[in-house]
């Protein structure tokens, strides 16, 4: 089993976080943003369903347990 591609990702990965990290902190132009446009975001993002839950909702309804998979739900979306 070769695993050198597995620590190619993780490198190209670190790298890149570092480099996101470190550049967007030496601008030091940072924009702010109004309420309004963090609601809009905010909204738009919990549009977005985690894929966690949709594989647990799926799984919930083929087993018969609907009731299950909309329990995690909730308790997802109280953790957040």
């Amino acid at each position: 089993m070769n695993i050198l591609p597995h620590f190619q990702t993780f490198d190209t990965v670190t790298r890149k976080s570092a480099w996101v990290t470190s550049s967007g902190s030496r601008t030091g132009k940072l924009r702010h943003y109004d309420a309004e446009e963090g609601a809009a975001f905010g909204f738009m993002a919990g549009l977005i369903p985690c894929p966690l839950t949709l594989f647990v909702m799926t799984f919930a309804i083929v087993r018969g347990v609907p009731e299950a998979g909309i329990a995690f739900a909730v308790t997802m979306m109280a953790g957040v």
